[in-house]
């Protein structure tokens, strides 16, 4: 029902296209993202127009052969439908490929999100030095 295609996140309209996301997907309670780091993948509804539903974020991690799953969003009309976990899948898979043999990524207050990443293999942690706010909830998987 969807497709995910990894682009290229340093041109501007692209740029462009994943803030209004993040926007329509977070409002105002997520702080504004630079998207101009690593690696990003648009979800389009599988139709003729192309419609961008969502879209998800890889950067390199603050350890050796570690990844972040940086943002993720899914416009709340296309929710439900397992296109928060095939992102986690796609991103999962590129990072093997960049030699990662680790992801994190932290939640905040989103069961939903939380609820993804333990289906799909996620376990919550303690870092040594948090990134997040305080509430934070932290998630590793190993992926070796």
């Amino acid at each position: 029902m969807y497709k995910l295609k990894l682009i290229d996140n340093l041109e501007s309209d692209i740029q462009e296209v994943l803030a209004e996301l993040h926007t329509l997907t977070f409002f105002d309670t997520a702080p504004v993202y630079d998207f101009s780091a690593g690696w990003w993948w648009l979800a389009y509804a599988n139709n003729d127009t192309k419609e961008e539903v969502g879209f998800c974020g890889l950067t390199k991690g603050r350890t050796i052969n570690t990844g972040y799953l940086c943002r993720s969003g899914v416009l709340p009309k296309h929710r439900g439908y397992g296109l928060q976990r095939r992102m986690i899948r796609v991103r999962e898979r590129f990072s093997k490929k960049l030699g990662f043999t680790r992801l994190v990524t932290d939640t905040l207050d989103n069961i939903q999100s939380s609820n993804n990443l333990i289906k799909s293999g996620y376990l919550m942690y303690t870092p040594e030095i948090p990134w997040g706010l305080a509430e934070a909830a932290y998630w590793q998987k190993d992926l070796v």
